[in-house]
């Protein structure tokens, strides 16, 4: 398996600025052609995706991302990818497809192809301190709260609750602002703050709201890509792994097997 990481992955995407032939796969029969799958992946959402000690990807969502390639009898080539470069990263051919905690919406199907079925689903949440006096969504109005550049969870925040929304590259420098003082709240996935505040580091931190607007995670292809048979093949994927309930056990390994939407799609499509 490949990973680029660090300086390389940021080298490869400069390279891929300026040289547009040096792409990834276009096609299924590219894919298998070329023998390995380029697959955009996050490093900083626990248990999902992150780094080791050694500064390579684990968790949930490279497991699939293995998977995945497995099942298409391929090599994954994993590329780290943030909020705000997985679409761009995709779109410029630097990758085949993206796997990287992104949340199916309308706007991103203007630009981008979401296979369905999803393979997971989240909420909205916010992660603050204990001592903060937010107990309600509607307390939110006129607050800064830190969130993710690209992320989905920062304009409803603005728009329905009032809140400024002070957007950061990640969500390490979005979890630093908070506990530096510089917002009360970082919004975003409703799990992944969950898991973040029963760490050891955050034993001052909670998250108490009641999770809100539940979203799909799906896998995303180019457009042009949207009737192709890598498309096909992934949503055969996904559809099986839902009805043997691979999905719900190997989630359950990282934590998130209580993840109710996995619950209500295990045995089904």
């Amino acid at each position: 398996m490949k990973i680029l990481s660090g300086r390389r992955w940021l080298m490869a995407a400069l390279m891929a600025l300026v040289a547009p032939t040096l792409c990834a796969a276009q096609s299924l029969e590219d894919v298998r052609k070329a023998g390995t799958l380029t697959i955009g992946v996050k490093a900083d959402s626990k248990p999902w995706a992150y780094l080791n000690e050694a500064g390579e990807p684990i968790g949930w969502e490279i497991d699939l991302a293995k998977a995945i390639a497995k099942e298409l009898k391929v090599e994954p080539k994993l590329v780290i990818v943030t909020s705000a470069s997985r679409i761009q990263f995709l779109e410029q051919g630097m990758i085949d497809m993206v796997l990287a905690t992104m949340s199916d919406t309308p706007e991103r199907r203007r630009v981008v192809h979401m296979v369905e079925p999803p393979y997971f689903a989240d909420a909205t949440n916010l992660l603050m301190r204990k001592d903060t006096p937010i107990d309600s969504w509607d307390d939110l109005k006129n607050r800064k709260v830190c969130g993710v550049q690209g992320s989905i969870y920062n304009k409803p925040l603005q728009q329905k609750r009032g809140a400024e929304v002070l957007a950061f590259a990640g969500l390490t420098e979005a979890f630093a602002a908070l506990k530096n003082g510089t917002c009360e709240g970082v919004v975003y996935a409703d799990q992944i703050l969950r898991q973040t505040a029963a760490s050891e580091d955050w034993q001052d931190y909670t998250v108490k709201l009641d999770p809100i607007d539940e979203i799909p995670w799906a896998i995303a292809i180019r457009k042009d890509e949207a009737d192709s048979e890598l498309s096909k093949e992934l949503s055969s994927i996904i559809a099986k792994w839902h009805r043997t309930g691979y999905l719900l056990e190997t989630a359950g390994k990282w934590g998130l097997g209580s993840n109710p939407f996995l619950n209500r799609k295990k045995g089904g499509d």
